[in-house]
């Protein structure tokens, strides 16, 4: 009997330091996911801030491209003289012509 309770204590004292163990695996791993996740979300901020520079970079250049589209269609469509044909370039009237 005394033998039964001796090792029903040891066993008690096993599943404490088990449990005490238990306890302080999950923060260790916690702490180790802490620092993934860190890491990711620097990874994360890094691309974001490089998206928003190519993003800002190809802004510039489409509008760089409006502007000189927008100057060659102002190239073309720059009123021109337009011309009566029906006026003679000379300020004389026509003569009949004689026989």
């Amino acid at each position: 009997m005394e033998e039964k309770s001796k090792v029903y204590k040891e066993m008690r004292k096993i599943e404490e330091k088990l449990e005490e163990t238990s306890i302080e695996n999950a923060k260790l791993v916690g702490h180790q996911n802490l620092k993934q996740k860190i890491h990711y979300h620097l990874q994360i901020k890094m691309e974001n801030t490089q998206l928003k520079e190519q993003l800002n970079k190809v802004r510039n250049e489409c509008s760089k491209v409006k502007q000189e589209l927008e100057n060659y269609r102002q190239g073309f469509e720059k009123p021109r003289k337009t011309f009566d044909l029906n006026v003679s370039k000379e300020n004389i009237e026509p003569r009949p012509m004689s026989d």
